[in-house]
């Protein structure tokens, strides 16, 4: 787990690279239960998944469910960040298409806790093949 204190807004970040390793889900779900737990005052959840073929890619799949299972309050809400999708199919995935509700659907497949907090963020050629790379988003996103 890496973590990162922005002092310019106060908050804390951590991302969790490598839950997809089966050694390290025990360990990690412990630590991310435990950080949780210790917090003082709000805290959110965005998961940045990736889709293949009309599915959330089974290892961030993996991810959501145990970081999910390691909450103290299993209601707390979360969002998740569809990353990286072309925008020919972020347009022909609109509010009603069945393509959405389907991707939806599998997203909260077995959840306790659905979420309806998701965003379809688009590829960005001038990110690609770039390591630490600051980027603004989109104003829909911020909203």
């Amino acid at each position: 787990m890496q973590s990162h204190h922005d002092p310019v807004t106060g908050n804390d970040f951590v991302d969790t690279p490598g839950l997809a390793d089966v050694k390290m889900r025990e360990e990690a779900a412990h630590e991310i239960s435990k950080a949780l737990r210790h917090k003082e005052g709000d805290y959110k959840i965005v998961f940045i998944v990736a889709e293949e073929s009309g599915r959330v890619r089974p290892t961030d799949g993996v991810t959501m469910k145990l970081v999910l299972d390691a909450l103290p309050d299993k209601r707390t809400p979360y969002g998740i960040v569809v990353n990286k999708m072309t925008r020919k199919k972020i347009n022909g995935w609109g509010p009603n298409s069945s393509e959405r509700r389907t991707f939806v659907a599998c997203l909260n497949e077995g959840r306790e806790n659905k979420t309806s907090f998701i965003y379809f963020y688009p590829r960005l050629d001038e990110l690609e093949d770039e390591e630490n790379a600051l980027h603004k988003p989109e104003d829909s996103f911020v909203q």
